[in-house]
């Protein structure tokens, strides 16, 4: 079975470390292939089929072209149109809106998680409406930077993203498996939904253990879902 079309289960519904996060696990084609491996990298090929993680976005997509594969699976070679085809807009920036109730990209976000404003909404669903405070409210550490080094175990936030999408540079490695998928697709509304990259990509310190660590990585992991499971 495919994941409902338009849902937001990957957020509302248990958006930290529940594999089937308000979908049965079954129901989902990405996160039921989630295997709780203590490695990240090699979780990635678990769940893509494919121990490289470029290549695996092509295998999960049924083309080994990530941009053409966002097509394939939205039913248009263009990545751009084929997020209008899926949320029934073809303009990418307004179609975001029209998926989470708001036309403009974003106070749609903010929509979504209850709040207005963007920033302080992120801090509405972490339980803290300093959007920095409640990075660390989530990971267990109230210093936001030295949080994500908690969650990755690895005491050095930049190389622990790195470390957990198999490239030590983060900004590459998040390049490596997200954008040459989703760019072209959301356009300016991306700018928005990937500052929250920003937010965990400058930390210094931290101190991971077991269930914290893989809780940070599932999260990840459903975070990249959401954006494919709306059509999947």
């Amino acid at each position: 079975m495919k994941a409902p079309r338009g849902r937001l289960q990957h957020l509302r519904a248990g958006y930290i470390a529940q594999t089937s996060h308000g979908i049965p696990g079954s129901d989902c084609n990405l996160c039921s292939g989630l295997s709780g491996e203590a490695e990240a990298r090699s979780a990635v090929g678990t769940i893509f089929g494919d121990t490289e993680a470029r290549s695996a976005v092509g295998t999960v997509f049924g083309d080994t072209e990530a941009r053409s594969a966002v097509g394939t699976v939205f039913g248009d070679t263009e990545a751009g149109s084929a997020v209008g085809a899926v949320f029934g807009d073809a303009e990418a920036r307004g179609a975001v809106g029209a998926v989470f109730g708001d036309t403009e990209a974003g106070s749609a976000v903010g929509a979504v998680f209850g709040n207005a404003e963007a920033g302080s909404a992120v801090g509405t669903v972490f339980g803290d409406t300093e959007a920095g405070g409640a990075v660390g409210t989530v990971f267990g550490d109230t210093e936001a930077r030295s949080a994500v080094g908690a969650v990755f175990g690895d005491a050095e936030a930049r190389g622990a993203v790195g470390t957990v999408f198999g490239n030590a540079e983060a900004g590459s490695a998040v390049g490596t498996v997200f954008s040459q998928a989703i760019d072209g697709a959301l356009g300016a509304a991306g700018d928005g939904l990937l500052g929250l990259r920003g937010a965990l990509g400058q930390g210094e310190r931290g101190s991971g253990q077991g269930s914290d660590e893989q809780a940070g990585k599932d999260l990840l992991f459903h975070f990249g879902c959401l954006v494919v499971s709306s059509g999947v």
